[in-house]
């Protein structure tokens, strides 16, 4: 069974009250009928929010126990069409106030006459006794489809872009996601290529029955492909739901190949190709970073689904920047043929200006998201204790850390902290003070139990002294003693390779507190090297080097290009078939 853990603020806990407005007076045979469809109480009828339920059209219950959850965002778009038989037109103003549905943040409730689309958030109304047709967010229509229909509108309009951050597009017309990310965004600056052209995304999606009836015909596909795969409908419905309607209205209005980072946030409405570090982030959020030891794919629903995404023709392109992930991605699998569609395309930078840089000076960050317990999963506390011990033996040390804090800390981390030769910087910087703060540090601290390419890359470019944990893939970076350092203590206790299955499992249980045996054996490798400026030296030109000859851009776009033309074809020919 798939599940996913949602954050605490995303529970809802508010409580929607109807009031009876069923008339006294008069014994007919229709007002007998209608209480006898409603089953309306004569007393308030509270229900609960916290989750999305099904109220059964035909006869809505005073208890709402056994009530069925609803069916992701499918049945949203069947009734947009129209195609719902449980909506009986009790369109009358003697009716009683009638919850019609509770979906995406909206009470649907039939009352007065009319239906009001209700935003969750105004909390308990009285319908019977107020006028809410005024009240902010609150839509009125003569029909349940109308009416979600606006409300759908209205979440396209005020959504974020929700993973689209920007949309990118080349001759291949690939819509690309996430391009800001400075892992990618060097493969598609423009100006440097006429090859590459730039495009903004849409502000909205204009909802059309033509758009509809793609996302359906794209759910209809998808469902069939997870049955054939022995997907059970719970779990292809879970996953469905971790697709936002808004990104898969966004995905069926733009056509072309889809680019995507990290995680296929799709559901196959259009050819795709995805970006990847380790094959783990492709079953997010299902299995989550750092909490992989527990992945047994025998037994693995997401697995099975994210497995027959990668087989359908529909993907047409893996990239990858670890040479260990394009050779293992096929055993993982247990997909040979995946190998065809497969490409190593390592991270590119353009060339940074050299600056001076300040001796005895250390650089922390977290990732480019800037998420507050990313801290701990950067190896932020090991770091603090080995720049604690490193200012003890050389007073003039010094430490920036460009990352987001947790709210609370361990003392004896929070005393380095509070050091007046600490900097902390937690507000966005651009990108030009990012650049200056690799270019000005002398040693770029990465105790993180996880590989991070772009910092790293970043670092060795621009001549920094990376002192990195033994984590899996870094040695395709780094080699220790030569253009960096790279201290063991994690493999092992925060993660393994399972050789059998070629997939990296990951714990990162006990980041929170320092690991004295490894930041001793990383101070000492440290103050080996400050007392040989020659080495730090030697290490530092090796490393800016190393970067130029294997990262540059130009090599990128070219290998880019190139991978392209093949995706271009596998396309080509997947259409003609």
């Amino acid at each position: 069974m798939l599940s996913v853990e949602l954050p605490a603020q995303l529970h809802r806990s508010s409580q929607f009250i109807l009031r009876s407005a069923l008339p006294t007076g008069g014994t007919g045979k229709g007002n007998e009928t209608c209480r006898r469809n409603l089953a309306y109480p004569r007393h308030p009828l509270r229900l609960p929010l916290e989750v999305r339920e099904h109220v059964d059209h035909d006869v809505a219950t005073a208890s709402l126990g056994g009530s069925v959850k609803e069916n992701s965002i499918a049945a949203m778009f069947d009734r947009l069409r129209g195609r719902s038989t449980k909506i009986h037109g009790l369109l009358s103003e003697f009716a009683p106030p009638r919850l019609l549905d509770s979906e995406d943040g909206y009470n649907f409730v039939l009352a007065q006459g009319r239906v009001f689309g209700v935003p969750q958030s105004l909390g308990p109304l009285d319908l019977s006794s107020e006028d809410i047709s005024t009240k902010p967010g609150v839509i009125v229509g003569n029909s349940l489809p109308e009416v979600r229909m606006r409300a759908v509108r209205r979440a396209v309009a005020t959504a974020p872009r929700i993973p689209v951050t920007s949309m990118l597009g080349i001759p291949a017309n690939v819509a690309f996601y996430g391009a800001n990310h400075p892992a990618l965004a060097p493969l598609f600056s423009p100006g440097h290529d006429d090859d590459i052209r730039v495009l903004d995304p849409p502000r909205e999606v204009e909802i059309s029955n033509p758009l509809i009836g793609r996302l359906d015909y794209a759910l209809r596909t998808f469902r069939a492909r997870m049955a054939r795969a022995n997907v059970s409908e719970n779990d292809v419905e879970a996953f469905i739901d971790t697709r936002d309607p808004v990104s898969q209205l966004l995905a069926c209005s733009r056509g072309g190949i889809h680019f995507f980072q990290g995680a296929p946030l799709t559901l196959g409405a259009n050819p795709w190709m995805i970006q990847i570090e380790k094959a783990s982030t492709l079953f997010l959020p299902f299995i989550t970073p750092g909490n992989s030891y527990g992945f047994d794919r025998r037994v693995s629903a997401i697995y099975r689904i994210v497995r027959a995404l990668l087989l359908s023709d529909d993907c047409v392109g893996i990239v990858t920047n670890i040479r260990s992930t394009k050779r293992d991605l096929p055993v993982l699998f247990e997909a040979p043929s995946l190998a065809e569609k497969t490409y190593y395309l390592p991270f590119f930078l353009e060339p940074p200006r050299p600056v001076q840089k300040r001796p005895r000076s250390f650089l922390f960050t977290s990732s480019w998201h800037q998420h507050e317990a990313n801290f701990y999963s950067r190896g932020g506390v090991d770091a603090a204790m080995i720049f604690a011990e490193i200012s003890k033996r050389h007073r003039d040390a010094e430490l920036v850390m460009r990352c987001s804090l947790p709210a609370s800390l361990p003392d004896s981390v929070q005393t380095v902290l509070d050091a007046p030769n600490v900097r902390i910087i937690d507000q966005p910087i651009s990108d030009e003070e990012m650049h200056r703060l690799f270019a000005e540090a002398q040693f770029y601290l990465l105790p993180a139990p996880s590989l991070h390419s772009m910092s790293t890359l970043q670092a060795m470019a621009n001549g920094c002294i990376c002192i990195l944990a033994d984590s899996w893939g870094s040695d395709e970076y780094l080699h220790d003693g030569i253009d960096g350092l790279r201290i063991s203590g994690r493999e092992g206790k925060n993660w393994e390779y399972r050789v059998h299955e070629a997939f990296l499992a990951e714990r990162y249980a006990g980041l929170e507190t320092p690991d004295l045996a490894f930041v001793q054996r990383a101070v000492e490798a440290i103050d080996r090297l400050l007392l040989d400026d020659s080495q730090m030296q030697a290490i530092s030109e090796t490393a800016r080097i190393a970067a130029a000859r294997s990262n540059s851009a130009e090599a990128g776009r070219k290998a880019f290009a190139e991978s392209l033309r093949d995706i271009r074809g596998r396309v080509v020919r997947s259409s003609r078939a």
